[in-house]
């Protein structure tokens, strides 16, 4: 017969209250000794989260730079890919077109012709990329194709060259076209935005700025150069073949000069570059600082946490043993 009393009736109820704030205590130091942060936050900063409050402000806005900055510098990363590789297809294409110039041998001409119109082609689709959906060389027109296609500016261009006989005269309706304010690469062949694409915001108070669009005079330059071989390859001063070689000739030239405009469209996209990343690294310190600040608030020191634990892991196996025990008296227990 098991021996029960209002007294037997309150220790169980004190020990059950026990057994429930160990079970607590221990959820908790677990807690902290998982996460290396204290569980009780408003205990650690005394009821004040003043302090607290302006590192969170602080981390989130150093997270949305951070963001802003990584795209930025994949931006510029990959209009910097594509200068590079306008620069090598015209360092390839130059020697070419000067070559054919130098001969009248129609197929050598015809297969020179025909490969830069490809290359034309490729430029052009270069100069179109997008990188998170915004186009790289349309100025502010990020939502717009830098260019029309290879197909619709010599269709544009050809009309024009119809009743010139001369490589003077074709060369005058080329630089016309490319050159001209108001003129047809202008109307027709550049569809992005005469404004400059705005400056990325990389860190607190810094920018950086990337203003180099399809329509900018070296990358015009050797627009125009590939598209006077290109209209060439269409038919452009077929029966006068002394001025064909002319106009290869300047096609050849134009490339070469714009060489350097390409060299320094690139040293200008390295140097966005390298400030990009010279905010990251200050960004990343920044974080890194208040991540420290943040863990000096609110972190939990996992030597006492892991004492504190063991601690009362041993008060809750002795409050069962003695809870057990306590169980398993009987009267006759009870009268000894």
């Amino acid at each position: 017969m098991m021996f029960s009393s209002f007294g037997d009736q309150a220790r169980t109820f004190m020990l059950s209250r026990q057994n429930a704030q160990l079970k607590t205590e221990m959820d908790r130091l677990s807690l902290e000794l998982s996460s290396g942060r204290v569980a009780d936050t408003s205990k650690a900063v005394r009821g004040d989260f003043t302090g607290l409050s302006e590192i969170e402000e602080a981390a989130a806005s150093l997270g949305a730079y951070k963001t802003a900055n990584s795209e930025a510098a994949l931006f510029v990363e990959n209009a910097q890919s594509v200068l590079g590789f306008i620069q090598g297809l015209t360092g390839e294409a130059a020697p070419a077109l000067l070559m054919a110039s130098n001969t009248n041998n129609n197929e050598l001409v015809d297969a020179t012709t025909s490969d830069i119109k490809q290359k034309f082609e490729s430029v052009v689709s270069a100069l179109n990329t997008q990188t998170t959906g915004r186009a790289l060389f349309s100025g502010r027109a990020t939502d717009t194709a830098a260019l029309a296609s290879v197909d619709d500016m010599l269709a544009d261009l050809t009309p024009l060259l119809a009743t010139e006989t001369t490589a003077a005269g074709a060369l005058a309706v080329i630089d016309s076209w490319f050159d001209d304010a108001g003129g047809g690469f202008e109307t027709i062949g550049y569809t992005g935005s005469q404004t400059t694409l705005s400056p990325f915001k990389i860190g607190p108070g810094r920018e950086a700025h990337f203003e180099i669009t399809a329509a900018d005079p070296g990358i015009r330059g050797v627009l125009k150069g590939l598209a006077i071989a290109a209209l060439i390859s269409e038919g452009t001063m077929s029966a006068f073949a002394s001025e064909r070689q002319i106009l290869l000739q300047s096609a050849g030239e134009a490339l070469l000069s714009n060489e350097n405009e390409i060299s320094g469209l690139r040293a200008a996209t390295g140097t966005a570059e390298a400030h990009i990343d010279e905010m990251r690294v200050q960004n990343e310190t920044e974080i890194h600082a208040l991540d420290l600040a943040r863990t000096r608030v609110l972190g939990a020191d996992p030597y006492t946490a892991a004492t504190e634990l063991e601690a009362v892991q041993i008060q809750l196996e002795t409050l069962y043993t003695v809870t057990a025990r306590l169980s398993r008296l009987n009267l006759v227990d009870f009268l000894r």
